[in-house]
């Protein structure tokens, strides 16, 4: 007995030793972290194993890593390196006993780099935090100690174990007890610092649900205190740092998730994390200035509620602060005796104002204007669509690392000159002050946008996208803007592929042959009709090259008279050129390239529609065939156009309006009398009997009207409800369109109603509304409208081939205008097209990110780089040279001279530049019958140069005034070709840079 007494003895010995020291456990742990590696390898690893919960998992993006990887590797990415779990640890964490064992980060989130690797932006998060446990001040941590780990420091035990604190497990089991009896006591509970930090960065919603969770918990925090060995000592200051810097603090409107004491500090109380730092690092040290004794004892103060109230924060830093005040003012005794607050401050403390902000502070990145981060802005957009997030909040935490194509350098030196330009010395120094300038004007009301793409190693990578706007908006890429002018550049390009395609169509044909096919052209065809006659003039068409017809092309001539009116868009439109000096020239289509002039290109325009309205099966036939089948289909499909239109500006008019607010405004656009408004409420109220018809005329006929007789209400019932009258019949009597009195009908029945539902239930409606259209007396309304619908399919047509060549709307105004700009671009669309034009017609990835680096020095990290592109061939190498042969003119001496000559190599050689200039002279305008203007008003005005500098170099350089004020000025595109000049010493180190493989 004596004997098992002693053994039992000696056990609980060894047992209260390894309490205390952890010499068995370290042993263990550290034995079992040794196995648990990783390292980086290349390509895809089948040893990871990515978390898929865990609010640090979720917010840092390593639980994305699988999606975002199917993302990117569908859009020209590939995984270049990724990493490789040891098997033991691998077999750990599948089987859910562990959470992966590494060293985590107390600080991390986005960071762009360019091309040459120099930071562009970084999002580190928390930005407030401690670099090494050395820099927090003692108070801090002591405090912290004392309220959840006392012991976690002991020096006396190197290989303790972090993960258990008996005596505080021990008091937490005891106050579960008392919370049994007594529900309102406060328990703390037993979890240690490395158990907090385990369950509040990885386990599902910073909880724990189960005990098998805790378990895992309390493993996971035993292996990472091991992982570089038996003693802890270390891990534990580790554990500290972390924890200050990452606790989990609540969140608040505007901020989002507060993290750390640093950020915390802030937005809670509006305090200087830095200041509070220096306050509490001499805390024992005695002052004698009374502000700084009162400064000292609010810092504290502010520390300990936020270490207090991490057991709830949402209740004691949101719903009940004066909650935290009192337990507080509980815990100042406990910090005295446990030596974190010198004892002479103790009243000091207890005074202290614990004043809580309003407003949570905002914090973002870095504290730049936008001018500054418009290139890191223009990485993070694109890669929110990459990823598929819709905030930046999202993307800015994750623990990534972006390389761009950026080049920083050449960034800043653009983006100052823009800058600058607002001012109006600076502007006059450039030479900027001139006519076609900003003679006129304020030049700090001038937005410049400027884009430049290098191509290389079969990518369009980004090097410099700056503006001066100093908010989110990018002009390059942002709304739809009217770039006048280098709209040509794409009616050019459409006009030399119709004639290539045509090229291909006959250029294997026989004399006979192309006179038959010419005899079968209709005349309105010109293109056709002009390249059957080019290859009969040939003597054979086999003989013709396509360089040969499409130069030939390029010399066919169009007058440039204005006095013609053109029948376009289902009207009658007048157009003009810039210069009146060319009113009276004919010219041919180089000539009205290089000196951007209109009328040629309106009528190129309508070439090109009639080419297109040729392709349509019995397209031009149908206008002289009465009884063309076709006729009625295109007169259905006008039908169904214009009756949307109609429907969706009646619908802005009712929504949301209740059914009596809708009736009665139908009402007010009506002239009234009994008969329309019998009318009225026989389409709102089909099934009416003759009595609610007559007490709805007797309420609404007007105060002196003579009253219906029981006879005339019966007439009308039966003239109204009984005899089914047409939509067209009732919107004629009623004196409004058939489709507005459709709509309120349809509405008053259904208020709520979305337009699409509208649509879809006005089918038949809208063919009903037109049935006039149909009927065979009005062939020449018909054809007008069936001239509209083949214009319309025509551009359908056209805009398939702009489309194709990265045009970014989803449609053309149908009017020959469109030549002219009136269908909008976008600057970096354009720089696109230059981009295939200068490929010799391949079409390549526009790319400004190179490389992605996601959770490095993890378990999960993951490196993805582009692949290598072939692009896509989407115009011929002749067509494209012929049209960079043709606007290299437009430098060397039509509408962008200016430039001429501003790039030279290393050599002092001229870099060869062309482009397409335009501007955009954006006015609202009212006009009276005869097409006579009777008011007209800035909107906006643009410049636009899009150009090439040399074999590689491609990009767009804008002028934009976007509001009223756009009529002080009279710039044209002569300004940004000015401003291009003056770049060109800040671009040249980039244009003449070698060419390498870095990317």
């Amino acid at each position: 007995m004596s004997a098992a007494i002693l053994f039992c003895g000696l056990l609980s010995v060894v047992i209260w030793r390894e309490v205390y020291s952890s010499k068995i456990q370290s042993q263990f742990f550290s034995a079992k972290a040794s196995q648990l590696k990783f390292r980086l390898e290349s390509g895809p690893s089948r040893s990871i194993a990515f978390p898929t919960s865990g609010p640090f998992d979720e917010m840092l993006g390593y639980t994305l890593i699988p999606a975002i990887s199917e993302r990117v590797t569908k859009r020209g990415y590939e995984i270049r390196a990724q990493a490789r779990l040891s098997p033991e640890h691998l077999r750990l964490v599948h089987g859910g006993v562990i959470y992966p064992i590494y060293k985590e980060k107390s600080q991390a989130g986005l960071a762009i780099d360019d091309a040459t690797g120099k930071p562009l932006f970084s999002a580190l998060y928390p930005q407030l935090s401690y670099d090494t446990f050395d820099d927090i001040p003692p108070a801090i941590w002591r405090t912290l100690l004392l309220i959840e780990n006392r012991d976690l420091l002991d020096k006396r035990y190197p290989y303790k174990n972090p993960t258990l604190d008996w005596s505080r497990l021990f008091v937490a089991i005891l106050d579960n007890i008392v919370t049994k009896f007594f529900p309102s006591h406060d328990s703390p509970g037993g979890s240690t610092l490395a158990t907090q930090l385990e369950k509040y960065r990885h386990s599902p919603d910073g909880r724990t649900t189960s005990a098998r969770q805790k378990l895992v918990q309390m493993t996971s925090a035993s292996l990472r205190a091991y992982q570089d060995g038996r003693n802890t000592f270390e891990a534990r200051k580790r554990i500290i740092k972390d924890y200050v810097n990452t606790v989990p603090l609540g969140a608040l409107p505007g901020t989002g998730e507060i993290r750390g004491i640093g950020h915390a500090l802030a937005a809670y109380f509006g305090a200087s994390f830095a200041e509070v730092t220096d306050l509490l690092r001499d805390i024992k040290q005695k002052e004698t200035n009374a502000a700084r004794v009162l400064a000292k004892a609010v810092a504290y103060k502010q520390i300990l509620a936020l270490f207090l109230s991490q057991r709830r924060p949402a209740y004691y830093l949101g719903q009940d602060q004066e909650a935290l005040k009192e337990l507080v003012d509980k815990h100042i005794d406990v910090m005295i005796r446990g030596k974190a607050l010198p004892k002479r401050l103790r009243q000091a403390v207890a005074k202290a104002e614990l004043n809580f902000r309003s407003v949570g502070a905002i914090f973002q990145p870095e504290r730049l204007s936008y001018v500054e981060r418009k290139a890191a802005n223009a990485v993070r957009v694109h890669l929110l669509n990459y990823f598929g997030f819709d905030r930046l909040y999202t993307l800015d935490r994750l623990d990534l690392r972006v390389k761009s194509t950026i080049d920083y350098g050449t960034q800043k030196a653009v983006q100052d000159v823009l800058t600058k330009l607002k001012d109006k010395d600076y502007a006059k120094s450039q030479g900027l002050m001139d006519q076609r300038l900003l003679a006129e004007g304020d030049p700090k009301d001038v937005i410049y946008s400027f884009t430049l793409r290098e191509r290389r190693h079969n990518a369009n990578l980004l090097r410099v996208q700056a503006d001066n706007v100093d908010g989110p908006f990018n002009v390059s890429e942002g709304g739809k803007l009217e770039l006048g002018s280098t709209a040509k550049l794409r009616t050019l390009v459409t006009y030399l592929e119709v004639i290539e395609e045509l090229w291909h169509r006959y250029r294997r044909l026989g004399g006979v042959e192309l006179k038959e096919a010419l005899g079968k052209t209709d005349k309105s065809d010109q293109l056709s009709r002009w390249v059957i006659t080019y290859l009969l003039e040939a003597n054979g068409s086999a003989a013709v090259t396509l360089e040969a017809i499409l130069n030939a092309a390029l010399e066919r001539r169009y007058t440039a008279s204005p006095a013609e009116r053109f029948l376009t868009s289902g009207g009658i439109h007048r157009f003009n050129n810039f210069e009146k000096s060319d009113n009276g020239r004919i010219v041919d289509v180089k000539e009205a390239v290089r000196k951007s002039i209109n009328l040629p290109f309106v009528r190129m325009m309508r070439d090109i529609v009639q080419y297109f309205i040729a392709q349509i099966p019995g397209g031009h036939a149908m206008l002289e065939d009465v009884t063309n089948p076709n006729r009625r289909e295109f007169l259905a499909r006008f039908a169904n156009k214009e009756g949307r239109e109609y429907l969706g500006r009646f619908y802005l008019r009712y929504r949301g309006l209740s059914s009596d607010q809708m009736v009665q405004a139908l009402m007010a656009r009506m002239r009234l009398n009994p008969r329309r408004l019998a009318v009225l409420y026989a389409s709102i109220a089909p099934d009416t009997s003759v009595n609610d018809m007559a007490a709805f005329i007797a309420k609404y006929q007007g105060a002196g009207s003579k009253p219906q007789s029981s006879k005339q209400l019966q007439s009308l019932y039966k003239a109204t409800v009984e005899s089914k009258l047409s939509l067209q019949d009732r919107g004629y009597i009623c004196g409004v369109h058939p489709l507005e009195l459709w709509l309120v009908s349809y509405m008053v029945r259904a208020p709520k109603v979305s337009f699409t539902q509208v649509l879809r239930a006005s089918t038949g409606a809208r063919q009903e509304s037109y049935q006039w259209l149909f009927t065979a007396k009005g062939k020449k309304r018909q054809d007008s409208r069936i001239r509209i619908m083949l214009e319309d399919e025509a551009f359908k047509q056209i805009h398939e081939h702009w489309a194709k060549l990265g045009y970014p709307f989803a449609s053309l105004v149908p009017t020959y205008a469109t030549a002219l700009g009136s269908s909008g671009d976008k600057p970096t669309a354009l720089a696109e097209l230059m981009g295939i034009i200068t490929s010799g017609g391949v079409q390549y990835v526009n790319t400004r990110v190179s490389s992605l680096e996601f959770a490095k020095d993890t378990p999960f990290e993951t490196h993805f780089r582009a692949k290598p592109s072939f692009g896509t061939r989407v115009l011929s190498r002749p067509l494209t040279a012929a049209v960079r042969d043709t606007i290299k003119h437009v430098v060397d001496s039509g509408t962008a001279v200016r430039v001429r000559g501003a790039f030279v190599d290393t050599v002092g050689k001229t870099i060869p530049v062309g482009g397409k200039t335009g501007t955009g002279d954006n006015r609202y305008s009212v006009f009276a019958p005869g097409g006579r203007i009777i008011e007209s008003r800035a909107v906006s005005r643009t410049a636009t140069f899009v150009f090439y500098i040399g074999e590689r170099f491609f990009g767009t350089i804008t002028a934009y005034v976007p509001d009223a004020s756009a009529a002080k000025f009279s710039f044209t595109s002569a300004l940004p070709v000015q401003i291009l000049k003056i770049l060109s010493s800040k671009l040249s180190p980039l244009i003449n840079a070698p060419v390498t493989a870095e990317e």
